[in-house]
């Protein structure tokens, strides 16, 4: 079936913050680098490089500007792949 990205944007009726989560179904990330994915540089795949695919920042800056604007975030592991999540507040 390969891989699929399903991302998900609800509210939550009770307390009025928003969901947004993101599957990344037939992904794994083991459990020792779980936390390393949001250091700068860091890169699951070492045969990456700038020249085939990133700079293994993005996470990094998602993890600053989130932690910046108090922005829960999470990511797991399930068995449908890889799930990251964060809740916000609406705005008007």
């Amino acid at each position: 079936m390969g891989e699929k990205v399903i991302v998900k944007l609800e509210e939550n009726g009770d307390t009025g913050l928003i969901n947004l989560s993101v599957l990344n179904t037939g992904a794994y990330i083991p459990e020792e680098q779980m936390e390393k994915i949001f250091d700068p540089f860091f890169r699951l795949e070492k045969s990456r490089n700038k020249n085939k695919g990133g700079s293994g920042l993005g996470l990094y800056l998602v993890k600053k500007v989130f932690e910046a604007l108090s922005i829960n975030y999470s990511v797991k592991n399930l068995e449908q792949g890889v799930l990251f999540s964060c809740e916000f507040c609406k705005t008007k």
